[in-house]
Order: structure tokens, then C-alpha cells, then sequence
């Protein structure tokens, strides 16, 4: 099976997923392909109800504190195609404001609310597994079994561990100017002041709510078919 990251291919070359919504059921459809790294889901009317789908999600606070960091500092520069004004403008912008202010504005609050929904539009419509970030970021090993056992792939323990080696990567010390700055859960309580935190709670409750953020502070993994039970979202 090839895996291809659409994401990663289509940015090198300055342009995004979402540029190329017209041809996405032609190139989603086809068999022996395993496509990874999508940030966001734009397709809302592609059909994947047959296909395996792995979700996972991450608390909205960190995930966009992380955005704030990569978007200033360590984030690599996509080609010369159209979306090349765009990630300069929003460079410029982490640049000029301080954490706060930017994942308070408008524009970063309306950029995560119309990606936590179109996601939460996915998992409705399709066969998909969730997983949360939280759960699984330090638990690799069983992780990548759970994923294997759910494509009916046969690892042995030395090439789980040849996987665990090369993503397992977690910073002694958190490094603001590196892509990988950091990997603990709930680092926005210590990067954001009361005031940002209530903002962000009351933005994003629905998507708190929903994946258990507000109750449940860890879940386990379970058999491959319902690796996560969540709550019905609230509309």
C-alpha cells in the first residue's frame, strides 16, 4: 500500500487541498492508497463511508497555541504558488502580536471553529476511528498496534518498534524555534493568561464538550473498531 501526504505534496508546491475540491473524489477513491497529514477536510461531499478513516484530535487550546508558534517561528514556507501571499501575511501577523492577542482575534478563532466543524461533519458522515492526541502521545506502541490491527496489517514487535523510533519524538525542553517545540497535553495553561483561557473555553465548548475535554481529562484505548466513545455534538 503507498502512503501519500496530499498535504505536504501540494504545499511544496504553493498550493492547498482545498485548491483541488473538484478532482478530490477521483483521487480519494482509488484503492492501495493510504493518504495522511491532512490538517483540515475540505471535501464535504466526498463519500467515505467505505473507507478506513483515522481521526485524531487534539484539544483546540493546545493545537492553537501550536499554530501560533508555527505560524511565527518554525513552520517551513510553501512554494511559489498562490498560497504563498497568504502564509506571509499570517507570518507577519504571529509576528507582530503577542499569543494571546492573535489566538483572540477574530481571524484565528474563525479558522479553528470552521476546521473543528467541517471535522466534526467528517466523523458524522463517514466510518471513521478517533483517536485524541491526549491519549496516544505517549502510548505510541499500542497505538500503532490499534491502527494495524484496524487495516488488517500483521506487524511484528521489531518493526512497530522501527516506526516507534522514527515518530517518537519528544523535546527534553520546549524550543519555541523548533517544529516540534514540544508534545505535552495542556501546555496552553502554561502559555495563556486566565482571560484567554476563559475566552477559549467559551469559543470552543461545543468542541470541548463533545470530545470529553471537559470531563474527562484521559481515556484508554480500546478495541480497534470504537477506539473512542464521544458524546452527541451539540448543534
Amino acid at each position: 500500500m503507498a502512503t501519500i501526504s496530499l498535504d505536504d505534496f501540494l504545499w511544496i508546491r504553493g498550493y492547498k487541498s482545498v485548491m483541488i475540491e473538484d478532482g478530490a473524489a477521483e483521487i480519494l477513491n482509488k484503492h492501495g492508497y493510504f493518504y495522511i497529514g491532512f490538517r483540515d477536510y475540505w471535501c464535504q461531499d466526498l463519500d467515505l463511508s467505505q473507507s478506513k478513516c483515522f481521526f485524531l484530535i487534539r484539544d483546540p487550546r493546545d493545537a492553537m497555541v501550536s499554530h501560533y508558534f508555527s505560524a511565527r517561528n518554525s513552520h517551513p514556507a510553501p512554494g511559489s504558488g498562490p498560497v504563498a501571499a497568504e502564509y506571509n501575511d499570517k507570518r507577519s501577523k504571529a509576528l507582530s502580536m503577542d499569543l494571546g492577542d492573535f489566538l483572540s482575534s477574530e481571524e484565528t478563532l474563525s479558522l479553528f471553529k470552521n476546521t473543528y466543524k467541517r471535522c466534526r461533519d467528517l466523523i458524522l458522515n463517514n466510518n471513521v476511528i478517533i483517536y485524541r492526541y491526549e491519549d496516544v502521545i505517549y502510548r505510541k506502541y499500542e497505538w500503532i498496534c490499534d491502527i494495524a490491527k484496524s487495516i488488517g496489517a500483521d506487524l511484528d514487535h521489531s518493526s512497530i518498534q522501527e516506526i516507534l523510533l522514527k515518530n517518537d519524538i519528544r523535546p527534553l525542553v520546549e524550543d519555541p524555534n523548533k517544529h516540534i517545540r514540544q508534545v505535552s497535553p495542556g501546555n496552553f495553561r502554561h502559555r495563556l493568561n486566565e482571560k484567554t483561557i476563559e475566552l477559549l473555553n467559551h469559543e470552543f465548548s461545543d468542541v470541548l464538550r463533545w470530545f470529553n475535554y471537559d470531563t474527562i481529562t484521559k481515556m484508554q484505548l480500546s478495541p480497534a473498531t470504537k477506539a473512542l466513545v464521544f458524546a452527541p455534538p451539540v448543534i
